[in-house]
């Protein structure tokens, strides 16, 4: 068995260099090792030199199999699946078993033990397997399975008989060793003791051969070649020293419409008749290089290389004739330098998305590249406002003064302009082929023939439009309109990101219910303005504001009305308060009003209206008109106070005794003393 796997072995090294034929050639080395080392070890008789021969022989045991699975792996065309990483686990048990089989004695991992043979006359040494001993076993079955399935997958998908063929021969050959090692490891063995595992190695090292010899294992180029031939994509034609076509692949059938078997052995000059410049090539003894014009034809522009084909000893055996379809080559080149140059410019517009708040130079950016990527002889934005009136923002391209300065003026209803009208109804962009053409194109400029527009979207409504003019007729196409539109979303995203930012500052400064400054924001502002009137001797009242049996409103007319209750009053602060002055919403249904500049009296006088014109609201409700009244703290600046908190503070004791002294009513607070005041 061990000499099989050896001749075996130097004919692989014979044969081929390939990893391949490396990882088998060696993969059968080790076999040889082990079955080798395993005769020795049943030939001598000593005990300790059994176990240093077996110890030997595990060095075949644990790395044929990994290396018959890597030649697996290449055999059916998997190497994407290899890395030197993935390689290199294949061995970390190996390395490990091969290292406790050679310290055995000193930890008993793998053998716990040998006894000699009872049976007289018998040279057999009985192994104790050790509880590490079946880490191994498992290693080595769990790669048999792999290499198993792989080869049977392997002959269960190959298209051509001999590939089959080879992959079931392989597969046979891994059977015998496996059903050895298997009879060994379960004590089924005909003598006791004696593994027989070796000896089925010769069986297998048989079937190899055939497979190597008689169905080519290692020869798998003419396949290859087949296969390769025929899918490319060039049409390839190969012409004998006679100029008779000899092979043609099946993109050469599609370029001559004509089948191959109609093709072979015919003259170039007959099947090659529809290239009379071709021909003239072939009347040289010189590899030619050329395109051509094939109109009508499935390729319409070809580049043709002509190669001429010697046997080894340098004699003229024919041409080689490609035929490379470079229109969609060409092609590709524009498009890709068309998209890196439109790509770049949307980068542009995007960076200055996302760099800046300010509308005006995001969208003096973006009207720069659009008439620097995007063909047009003007270019320019129009911005619609929330009444639906459209002007010009950002334009390129004009020259007349006076077109400039009307376009610096104008505006118009987007809903009696066709074009806008149709783009803020259906969210599409508009060509125009000829603006002469259309009724509805009201400016007739002689100049100016091709129109294309996209509608600057935010959530299903045209925020503007981006419009290009043309002098050509009939110039925009849909690619125009889908790069046009490219930039437009990118407008759209601006106008709507400054939108956002209004709306997130607002909420971020500004009660939702009722539009007044929110808690925190009246704290800031009100703040400042008590330092400032401390530094300035300045004087300052504050406001409290709270709405008498708010919670009665909420229980009696639900929280509805309760909130339309709260934005009444605010809308009294709205309508009462001067430029200085600092309204807020302090509480639930408690308000602020900070007046800078304003004394006691004047502060008075200002709450006494507060009272007269919530008197005077009326809400309606399901039950009839609905009145409610306040009460009022309020507080005046004094040279004790140092911050906003003292006067808030003081404020709120006066709202607390209004609202116990009856609600409805004023209560000041002046030095600890609280001057009141009621209506009448």
């Amino acid at each position: 068995s061990g000499l099989i796997s050896f001749v075996l072995f130097i004919i692989l090294l014979r044969t081929r260099k390939e990893p391949m034929t490396w990882y088998l050639a060696i993969a059968l080395l080790a076999e040889a090792e082990w079955v080798i080392m395993v005769g020795i070890g049943n030939i001598v008789t000593e005990p300790s030199l059994k176990i240093m021969f077996s110890k030997i022989s595990y060095w075949g045991v644990y790395n044929c199999v990994p290396l018959f699975l890597l030649f697996t792996i290449h055999y059916i065309g998997k190497t994407n699946w290899l890395t030197t990483r993935k390689i290199a686990l294949f061995w970390v048990v190996p390395v490990i078993m091969i290292v406790l089989v050679s310290t055995n004695e000193f930890h008993h991992l793998i053998w716990s033990g040998f006894a000699a043979s009872p049976r007289a006359g018998d040279n057999i040494l009985f192994y104790f397997r050790g509880p590490l001993y079946w880490l191994g076993v498992i290693n080595n079955y769990v790669m048999l399975i792999a290499i198993f399935l792989m080869l049977f997958w392997k002959m269960m998908n190959s298209l051509h008989t001999i590939y089959r063929r080879q992959s079931l021969m392989m597969l046979i050959s891994v059977l015998p060793p496996w059903l050895g090692n298997i009879i060994y490891l379960f004590n089924w063995e005909p003598i006791r003791g004696m593994d027989f595992t070796p000896l089925t190695f010769s069986i297998s090292g048989l079937l190899i051969f055939m497979a190597i010899y008689y169905y080519q294992l290692l020869d798998l180029t003419p396949v290859a070649r087949d296969a390769l031939f025929e899918q490319i994509k060039d049409a390839i034609i190969i012409l004998d020293k006679e100029n008779r076509l000899v092979d043609v692949n099946a993109a050469g059938e599609k370029l001559l419409a004509a089948n191959r078997k109609q093709l072979i052995g015919q003259p170039a000059s007959e099947c090659l008749a529809s290239f009379p410049a071709l021909l003239n090539y072939l009347k040289s003894n010189q590899d030619f290089h050329f395109e051509i014009n094939l109109s009508g034809l499935v390729h319409s522009e070809l580049d043709v290389n002509g190669t001429c084909l010697y046997s080894p000893n340098h004699q003229d055996v024919g041409r080689l004739i490609t035929f490379k379809d470079v229109t969609s080559l060409k092609r590709a080149e524009y498009t890709e330098r068309e998209g890196r140059l439109l790509a770049e410019a949307l980068r542009d517009v995007a960076l200055a998305v996302t760099s800046t708040l300010d509308i005006s130079e995001v969208l003096d950016r973006l009207l720069e590249n659009v008439y620097r990527v995007l063909p047009c002889s003007m270019t320019n934005i129009v911005l619609v406002d929330d009444k639906g009136i459209g002007r010009v923002a950002h334009y390129r391209g004009y020259n007349d003064p006076a077109v400039i300065e009307w376009l610096k003026n104008v505006t118009f209803d987007i809903d009696n302009v066709y074009s806008y009208h149709f783009m803020d109804k259906t969210g599409q962009a508009l060509i125009v082929s000829d603006t002469h053409a259309v009724d509805y194109w009201k400016i007739k400029d002689g100049k100016l023939r091709s129109y294309l527009g996209a509608p600057i979207w935010v959530k299903g409504k045209a925020m503007g439009f981006l419009n290009l003019d043309h002098e050509e007729v009939g110039f925009y196409n849909a690619e125009h309109a889908e790069r046009l539109q490219a930039f437009a979303n990118l407008a759209a995203i601006a106008l709507d990101n400054a939108r956002l930012f209004v709306k997130v500052n607002e909420l971020a400064t500004h009660d939702g219910l009722t539009g007044l400054n929110n808690r925190r924001h009246l704290f800031t502002l009100a703040a400042n303005e008590v330092q400032r009137a401390l530094r300035y001797h300045t004087p300052l009242s504050l406001l409290i504001l709270d709405i008498d049996h708010f919670k009665q409103v909420n229980d009696v007319y639900g929280h509805q009305l309760g909130d339309v209750t709260l934005q009444k009053v605010a809308g009294l602060f709205q309508t009462m308060v001067r430029d200085v002055d600092i309204s807020g919403r302090y509480g639930g249904d408690e308000f602020c009003l900070l007046m800078p500049g304003t004394d006691g009296l004047y502060a008075k006088k200002a709450a006494d209206r507060i009272l007269d014109m919530v008197h005077d609201l009326e809400i309606l409700t399901d039950k009839g008109v609905h009145h409610i009244s306040v009460s009022i703290g309020m507080a005046t600046l004094s040279e004790q106070d140092t911050s906003f908190e003292d006067l808030l503070q003081h404020a709120d004791v006066a709202l607390y005794n209004a609202k116990q002294n009856g609600r409805d009513r004023i209560e000041m607070w002046k030095e600890k003393t609280l001057v009141n005041s009621t209506l009448g």
